[in-house]
């Protein structure tokens, strides 16, 4: 028997890609107390395990009215607007109002280290597979505003360009292929910080790990060059100013 659908194939790609994996490793790894901890798109080994009578239950509970935020923007007339609403809201019933209301995750006082094993293809040096990631939650609660901007100028200072002081160091210690992680990380409620390396030896791993921790060390002693400063919050203040989604929506501000 063969199992075919279309978010089935698609999360079996996603897991069959080691940069993808080792990201829903580590998420997993960060949030095991919340929802994070599982994977939005499924887990193609349990994805088969899914009932139809299970999925229309999950749906009727979460996709309703009560547990949706609704913003209106403009300058037409608010009661239009809510008629308007009320066409849709009105063809449901009340029901219950239990929303789902997602956990904060603890920090952990100590550091976790966990290893995964990946497929690899029949050809190249299976010498120079191994993988690093580290990643950090930073808070255990939403960050301010000034504090997220503040991460976002580190951020492109650490790895932001070729000349960036994590991302340069990384790419001249010739120790792996290319760097993976995407440094901060905001989708989720609380702010991660994730870098690593692929295309490492076994003996490297550890390596890259130490450099990449001496390196965070050295910074906070010695700071960032004030020119370097001035480039990055330069580099962000234009996007912001630029306000440019891309092929996404810009949503609301």
């Amino acid at each position: 028997m063969s199992i075919k659908g279309v978010v089935y194939s698609e999360m079996k790609g996603n897991y069959s890609q080691p940069d993808l994996l080792v990201q829903y490793v580590a998420q997993k790894a960060l949030f095991p107390d919340t929802i994070y901890s599982l994977d939005s798109g499924g887990d193609p080994k349990v994805i088969p395990q899914l009932t139809f009578e299970q999925f229309k239950e999950f749906h009727n509970k979460y996709y309703k009215p009560s547990n949706a935020k609704i913003w209106f923007y403009g300058d037409d007339d608010p009661n239009e607007r809510l008629r308007i609403l009320a066409a849709y809201l009105d063809q449901f019933e009340l029901g219950s109002t239990e929303t789902s209301k997602v956990q904060y995750q603890k920090v952990f006082k100590t550091p976790k280290r966990i290893t995964e094993k990946y497929s690899v293809g029949g050809h190249g040096d299976f010498a120079k597979k191994y993988i690093i990631y580290l990643s950090w939650l930073l808070s255990e609660e939403k960050l301010d505003v000034e504090t997220e901007l503040k991460l976002y100028v580190l951020d492109h200072l650490l790895l932001g360009t070729p000349a960036s002081s994590l991302r340069k160091i990384l790419l001249e210690s010739g120790l792996g292929d290319d760097i993976i992680g995407n440094g901060i990380e905001d989708e989720y409620p609380q702010h991660i910080f994730a870098v690593g390396m692929k295309g490492l030896s076994k003996d490297d791993v550890r390596k890259v790990e130490e450099l990449i921790v001496k390196t965070f060390k050295n910074l906070a002693e010695e700071g960032f060059k004030l020119d370097a400063v001035e480039a990055s919050m330069n580099t962000i203040e234009f996007s912001l100013r630029e306000n440019n989604s891309g092929s996404f929506p810009r949503g609301y501000l």
